[in-house]
């Protein structure tokens, strides 16, 4: 039997009372000063003095947030614990009547419970050049940092809180509209902005196998990741060379990657269109299986561009192709011929311009994946940088063809279905 929603007079009523109840408590043992209200707040500090109080706490926090997901907790405790809470109780010398303090606690939730807000973010990104006008990709707007940017305090902030030097490395901001209060618009921005770069990572990243260096937000990556070497006396053969005791060995130089010449050269308008489609609906609701599997696959690809062990970044390829055109049909349309040959048949058709060249396809997936095992299974420690690069090259493509088909799949079954219908053809 499903659970009644509760109105929102009834989510009201029962704060409120959490409210007067939690007052009662501190009033009646005043453990605490109002200066030590944080320690009903902070979630993992142990304090047993306060377990009664801290829980009617989290309590309070947790009804409220999950009826309107646009508060935060930092918004709940200082608008209602600070303000009605904790002034009220700690004020000995003019005591307030419990009716009294119920019709502040009631005005409070009921302003927390019908809060709504929605504003403009903006997050510096480092190595990122946005040529022309904006580009708009998902929930993204990328825009060029401009002089009138660099006389505002925000510009200011940047150039403090920046590893590098801001004025050659930071040339773009990511722009996102958030909804909630300021801790929860944050949030929701830097999650949207870390989203939409790893999927432009995927569609556009080049795939190679020394360190290069990266783009994304300021002070995601080490701009300079240099290290410092302390050189003991070596036990040489002949001496050839003279070395001073310490070095410092320099990472890979500063690169500016261009949005639209560097990033999204090789990627039609339509895939573009497409994943901008995806990348607003991106939603329990808003996507089909297939779409959730897509995006999933794109973002693989990006995290296997991002610095790491060769290895590791192959079998992250691996997981995307898997996520991409992997996973198994119902019992009607069953392949029972193993997951490489799956990947191998579906890869081929969908990328695949006849039959000599399905043919080849087929036998580059069984060639990559079949390395795949083998790093998963210890029997290699090591990748050429060329492998992983038409590897990822490979993946890169499905993804390509994917994107403009993806209207034809709801689920891995209608998949499967078109390429035993391609295959009988």
């Amino acid at each position: 039997m499903s659970r009644r929603v509760k109105s929102q007079t009834e989510v009201e009523q029962q704060v409120v009372d959490l409210v007067m109840q939690l007052i009662h408590e501190l009033r009646s043992t005043r453990k605490i000063t109002f200066n030590e209200m944080g320690r009903l707040y902070y979630k993992n500090v142990d304090d047993p003095d306060l377990t009664v109080e801290r829980t009617l706490v989290q309590q309070i926090i947790l009804l409220l947030r999950n009826n309107n997901h646009q508060i935060s907790r930092r918004l709940i405790f200082s608008s209602l614990i600070g303000e009605v809470v904790g002034i009220v109780v700690f004020n000995y010398y003019s005591p307030i009547l419990d009716d009294e303090l119920e019709g502040m606690a009631r005005e409070k939730v009921k302003a927390l419970l019908e809060y709504s807000s929605t504003r403009d973010i903006d997050i510096p990104l480092t190595c990122l050049r946005v040529e022309g006008t904006p580009v708009r990709i998902g929930k993204v707007t990328f825009h060029a940092v401009t002089d009138e940017d660099k006389i505002t305090e925000w510009w200011q902030k940047v150039k403090l809180n920046y590893a590098g030097d801001s004025e050659t490395e930071v040339f773009s901001f990511g722009r996102v509209s958030s909804p909630g209060d300021w801790e929860i618009s944050l949030d929701f921005a830097q999650a949207v902005v870390y989203e939409t770069l790893l999927i432009l990572r995927g569609i556009g990243f080049p795939f190679i196998s020394d360190d290069v260096n990266q783009f994304g937000v300021v002070n995601e990556f080490p701009v300079w990741p240099n290290r410092p070497f302390r050189l003991h006396k070596a036990l040489e053969t002949i001496r050839i060379e003279g070395s001073s005791g310490v070095v410092t060995r320099i990472g890979p130089p500063i690169r500016i990657w261009r949005l639209n010449n560097d990033l999204l050269k090789d990627v039609d308008e339509s895939i573009i269109e497409n994943l901008n489609h995806l990348l607003i609906a991106d939603n329990d609701l808003g996507l089909t299986k297939m779409q959730k599997k897509f995006l999933n696959g794109v973002r693989w690809i990006g995290e296997a561009t991002k610095p790491d062990a060769l290895p590791a970044r192959y079998l992250k390829l691996a997981t995307a192709l898997e996520y991409l055109v992997g996973g198994e049909p119902n019992e009607e349309h069953l392949t029972t011929r193993g997951i490489t040959a799956t990947l191998a048949e579906r890869t081929a058709f969908l990328i695949g311009k006849d039959q000599d060249h399905r043919l080849s396809i087929d036998r580059e997936v069984r060639k990559y994946y079949g390395i795949r095992s083998e790093i998963v299974h210890g029997d290699r420690d090591e990748i050429d940088g060329t492998e992983f690069a038409k590897f990822g090259s490979l993946v890169r493509l499905i993804v390509f063809a994917l994107c403009q088909k993806l209207s034809y799949f709801k689920n891995v079954n209608d998949l499967q279905k078109w390429v035993t219908r391609l295959r009988y053809s």
